[in-house]
């Protein structure tokens, strides 16, 4: 019988443990108050006197504030929701906050007791950006409604007009993009990134890449350093890359876009395919897309990433 009785504590032992070790902060999450002292617990800017303090509104404030052409309460848009993001079996945020203005951000737990701030909202002028939770065929998606400003041809000027747009998000390779449900399967040549400059201090600089992952890297101004770089890249970095540009189709992509405001930064991608074709993308605003905008901040994030030489 006390054979038993140890195998039966046993079990339940390691069960309870197994729940605990897929828990984390977010799981205790229970009130608006809750979702704020965990914001500011891991988001330093949210603690600084530098800053405006944030505020989480009541889901039925932001419903009221946001209402974006009925669209919150069609979604039943609630001010924050809980998910697992990235499949990992750790619970993940999505919070509509309040910080100088509306904005969407997500919480993604790392697994190691640390935690990813994404934001997702970028429009300074489209005061319209909401995200829902959506499970579908086991697969944990993100709603995404926005208002953007689209190039429009008046007559024999182009303008912008505002629009609605509805995408479905995934994340993906560290961050959301568009799900694509049949990527693309390019063998890449080489890879060339650069950025301009802006009206403040945007880092300046070039990566150039080939299939190896042979790097040159271009430091211009705003950069940690400057002068010319080399490396290899790591493989896990260099494959992450490719793996994006191949999930979001980038070759069906457009080849411009531009926001709506002045003075912003300008980024160039050309990719050179093994079959000799190549795709350009011009991006002023570097905001074309969801999966554009990760692409680009792998860019960014190889500036320091790497053993640059």
């Amino acid at each position: 019988m006390q054979y038993f009785l140890k195998i039966f504590f046993a079990a339940f032992l390691f069960e309870l443990l197994a729940v605990d070790s897929n828990a984390n902060r977010i799981d205790s999450l229970k009130t608006d108050d809750d979702v704020v002292a965990f914001l500011k617990s891991i988001n330093p800017d949210f603690r600084s006197d530098k800053y405006k303090q944030i505020e989480l509104h009541s889901t039925e404030q932001v419903r009221k504030d946001l209402d974006c052409d009925g669209m919150a309460s069609q979604w039943q848009i609630q001010n924050w929701e809980k998910a697992d993001f990235n499949g990992d079996g750790r619970t993940d945020l999505l919070v509509l906050l309040y910080w100088y203005d509306y904005g969407v951000y997500s919480v993604i737990d790392n697994g190691d007791g640390t935690f990813k701030f994404l934001t997702l909202s970028y429009n300074i002028y489209e005061k319209c950006e909401l995200a829902k939770v959506l499970k579908e065929n086991d697969q944990q998606l993100l709603l995404y409604y926005q208002k953007v400003q689209k190039q429009v041809q008046v007559k024999n000027n182009r303008g912008f007009k505002s629009v609605s747009e509805i995408d479905t998000l995934i994340y993906k390779y560290g961050g959301f993009v568009e799900r694509n449900l049949h990527p693309s399967d390019y063998a890449i040549d080489s890879i060339e990134f650069r950025t301009s400059a802006c009206f403040g201090s945007c880092p300046v600089f070039s990566i150039d890449m080939d299939k190896n992952g042979n790097a040159l890297y271009n430091a211009q101004v705003y950069n940690s350093k400057r002068g010319k770089f080399t490396t290899v890249l790591k493989e896990e970095n260099l494959n992450e890359i490719a793996g994006l540009i191949n999930y979001i189709s980038v070759k069906d992509l457009n080849n411009n876009y531009k926001v709506s405001w002045t003075d912003d930064q300008t980024s160039w991608l050309r990719i050179r395919f093994s079959d000799g074709s190549v795709k350009e993308i011009s991006d002023y605003g570097l905001k074309g897309a969801f999966g554009l905008r990760l692409l680009y901040s792998m860019f960014f994030d190889l500036r320091s990433n790497q053993d640059w030489k």
